[in-house]
């Protein structure tokens, strides 16, 4: 299953869903018009999740928020507040949790890491997978 949030989301997707062999593939597209995010990224769609915004330091995030298709534009502004009000964001798209399970554990530990519990998965209609936040990078 791949959600992506964007054009450039979705451009990857579609070529990750054309190369695979491995699996099926199915693009769930919004009906909706999606802006164009900052931080997203036509080349780490294929990584499943990867980080769109983060605190510029080198101290980890107080939150991670997590969003998928078009909720990951809410967790954009989401973050955009809450780092405003003083908190340090992480916020991570995830487009395909089978692609994300496929990667190394020091690649999930770099976009999930373990010593952050606050987490926050925004998604449409189902918790399906996002029971799996909580494990990442572990």
């Amino acid at each position: 299953m791949l959600r992506p949030a964007d054009g450039k989301e979705t451009a990857c997707a579609y070529k990750v869903a054309a190369l695979n062999r491995k699996r099926p593939s199915i693009l769930a597209l919004s009906r909706q018009k999606l802006p164009h995010l900052p931080g997203t990224s036509i080349e780490r769609v294929e990584k499943g999740g990867y980080i769109i915004s983060n605190i510029l330091s080198t101290r980890l995030p107080d939150i991670i928020l997590i969003g998928t298709s078009s909720e990951l534009e809410i967790a954009a502004k989401a973050g955009d507040k809450l780092r405003k009000g003083g908190k340090t964001m992480r916020v991570v798209s995830f487009v395909s949790w089978e692609l994300f399970d496929d990667q190394s554990a020091e690649y999930k530990e770099s976009v999930l890491p373990a010593g952050v519990s606050a987490r926050v998965s925004i998604a449409a209609s189902t918790t399906f997978g996002w029971e799996k936040s909580e494990d990442c990078g572990k």
